[in-house]
């Protein structure tokens, strides 16, 4: 150790020598002093590099003994002979093979890791991801991709600081990384640095524009949070003055944010709350009210306990009628709150059972009227309501909805939402009822198709209402809709054509519109719809698979031109014969019998597997009657039509029937 010490000395001063005598003289201008100097460096660098080698572990000496006999030495090339540089340059390529080896199996032992790593990440082990992560940097330094990764999971686990470490790490390299950007501009976010944040995202967005919507959306949120921060910093201020109401605001503030907050405190400081918004004596009533919304709207969120608490408060369902009346923009917050109460099913019981219903359903409806997102949320929140049956608005209903509903249709009001609540509100038996009996429902509910107007063609406005005509025609079409039925039909199969919404919804409507109206199928044919549903039978089984067959029944019941078409396509409904759907199977079925009025038709089947088909239909435990009665029905049909089958036919059925 000593000597090791002294080697340290002794070379630390030659490099002090090097720095002053040698280095000064080096810098004289006589050429022959400067020269000397030179030497003297070399022959000083020299020394060191020989100490360093003689230092090495081998044994010269017994080296020398064994391998070099006096007398005795291995020739030595001269420098310019060419089978040295062969030599030195066969030696290089052996070292960077050697080199290429190492990094490839470097890489692939990596990349177990990353693998590792990244599934960690997905599963939220994000402690454990950075442990792999870190791994694999040791194994290859030089990829930034592992380095953002990492950087990311440090900013999952709140380790800001080496989350930049990571993400300077990979900037000294490639400055314009956008991902080391957008992560290190995360953290500062996380480091309340706020200025700092802005200036990394909007760097982000000159360099990347492409992604400026996303960027910009990430710059107002940092903006949003400063400036929340600085108003809380302010209060800070104020809450040092000594003002006991703000105190208590603050401390009550500070335990409600507190995720790990156990139930009684949260009612502690919810009572605490609620009384200075409720005493008349506090000046701050607006901010207190709208920070206890807030409180309550991130403290409500599927915690039961706590949405029965908040409405325990003494004057609470008080307060919450005055904000709404006002005209603030506490309003629209309140309404927030509400929303998130009415999107859980124990939410709407709260609403129903703490609320006057006719009060909230009169307050909403008035407010649907009104501009920005106030009309929005509050249908919103009566569309949620509405999907509860035990929603007590039956006493309102004729009173509020029914003029509200023909404001809507006389208006050609094309407000989504709404559409969509009297759709919900179709549901109910007693509603679709009081609904279906409006006049102007069938000429004006459907503008687009009444009037063309093509101002009118939303796909969203479309959707909802074709939504409320599916639930209007539960159980059948209403009057108002059949006396429109052309216009109606007409219009559906130009939805289609035009692909513009969902499909499922207009074949679901036609479904139900040809087996109540016989003149729709006329329209169809008419409007050339059979290759349309020819289409859907042909490929392979969907949602629409059902509503077409189901349509096609009806189609070829009555119409030739039907049974021909199916007939065409017999072994497309053969294979839906075998479908896992027994409604699919039985309509089937049933138009496979319509069509055995086309001749010949019969003695094509008995040649196919479909007696062994219709069979295991019959035979299914479990099937419903109505569809062995259609499976049945078309085995006795093609029986009596082929008189070879029908020995064999008759003889299964008796069998099936025995069993």
């Amino acid at each position: 150790m000593a000597e090791d010490d002294e080697d340290l000395d002794k070379f630390l001063q030659e490099v002090d020598q090097i720095g002053t005598n040698i280095v000064k003289d080096l810098n004289s201008d006589c050429a022959p002093i400067r020269e000397k100097a030179l030497n003297s460096a070399d022959l000083k660098l020299n020394e060191c590099g020989r100490i360093k080698y003689d230092r090495s572990v081998i044994n010269h000496d017994a080296f020398k003994q064994d391998f070099d006999p006096p007398g005795m030495s291995l020739p030595q090339l001269p420098p310019n002979d060419p089978r040295s540089q062969e030599i030195f340059m066969s030696e290089m390529e052996k070292d960077v093979a050697k080199r290429a080896k190492r990094r490839a199996r470097s890489e692939n032992e990596a990349k177990m890791f990353i693998e590792i790593a990244n599934e960690e990440f997905k599963l939220g082990k994000y402690e454990e991801a950075i442990d792999s992560y870190s791994k694999a940097i040791r194994l290859v330094r030089d990829s930034s991709t592992l380095y953002n990764c990492r950087a990311e999971a440090y900013l999952k686990c709140g380790m800001f600081d080496d989350a930049l470490t990571d993400c300077d790490n990979v900037l000294f390299f490639c400055e314009n990384d956008l991902k080391a950007i957008l992560v290190k501009a995360e953290v500062l976010f996380k480091l309340e640095n706020f200025d700092e944040a802005i200036f990394w995202f909007e760097k982000a967005v000159n360099l990347y524009p492409l992604e400026r919507e996303m960027i910009k959306k990430l710059i107002s949120d940092v903006k949003q949070a400063q400036e929340k921060f600085q108003k809380e910093e302010s209060v800070l201020e104020l809450v040092k003055t000594g003002d006991r109401n703000l105190c208590q605001i603050e401390e009550c503030l500070n335990k409600l944010e507190d995720e790990n907050r156990k139930i009684q405190f949260f009612h502690e400081e919810c009572l605490t709350l609620a009384k200075l918004i409720t005493n008349g004596e506090n000046e701050f009533e607006i901010e207190t009210w709208e920070a206890l919304i807030d409180v309550f709207d991130a403290g409500v969120k599927q915690n039961e306990d706590n949405q029965i608490v908040v409405f325990c408060l003494d004057n609470f369902t008080y307060q919450l009628r005055k904000v709404l009346a006002d005209k603030t923009t506490n309003s629209i917050r309140t309404l927030n709150f509400l929303h998130t109460l009415s999107c859980e099913g124990s939410g709407r019981q709260i609403l129903v059972n703490n609320i006057d219903s006719s009060w909230l359903l009169k307050t909403l409806m008035q407010n649907s009227s009104k501009p920005s997102g106030i009309g929005k949320m509050s249908i919103s929140i009566l569309n949620n309501m509405a999907l509860d049956e035990k929603s007590k608005l039956e006493s309102s209903f004729d009173k509020v909805l029914l003029p509200k509903f023909r404001s809507l249709l006389c208006e050609l009001n094309t407000n989504t939402t709404l559409i969509s609540y009297f759709g919900n509100l179709a549901i109910s038996d007693t509603h679709r009822a009081k609904l279906v009996k409006e006049e102007e429902f069938g000429p004006v509910a459907f503008p687009l198709w009444y009037t063309g107007n093509q101002e009118l063609m939303d796909s969203e406005v479309i959707d909802a209402i074709l939504v409320l005509v599916v639930n209007l025609s539960k159980d059948q079409l209403p009057d108002c809709i059949t006396s429109q039925m052309k216009g109606l039909i007409q219009q559906l199969v130009l939805l289609l054509k035009s692909k513009q919404l969902q499909t499922s919804r207009v074949y679901l409507i036609l479904s139900r519109v040809v087996t109540s109206f016989e003149g729709a199928i006329k329209i169809l044919l008419n409007l050339n719809f059979l290759p349309h549903l020819v289409e859907i039978i042909q490929g392979e089984e969907t949602p629409l698979t059902g509503h077409a067959v189901r349509i096609l029944v009806s189609m070829t019941r009555i119409s030739k031109k039907s049974q021909k078409m199916a007939a065409k396509n017999c072994l497309y409904l053969l294979k839906h014969l075998k479908s896992p759907n027994e409604s699919i199977v039985g309509n089937t079925a049933l138009c496979l019998t319509h069509c055995l009025a086309v001749p010949k038709l019969s003695s094509y089947l008995t040649q196919t597997d479909i007696m062994d088909i219709l069979l295991s239909v019959i035979k299914k435990e479990g099937a419903s009657e109505n569809i062995k009665k259609n499976a049945g029905q078309l085995l006795a049909k093609l029986a009596n039509a082929e008189t070879e089958y029908k020995v064999d036919a008759f003889a299964a059925i008796a069998q099936v029937t025995r069993n």
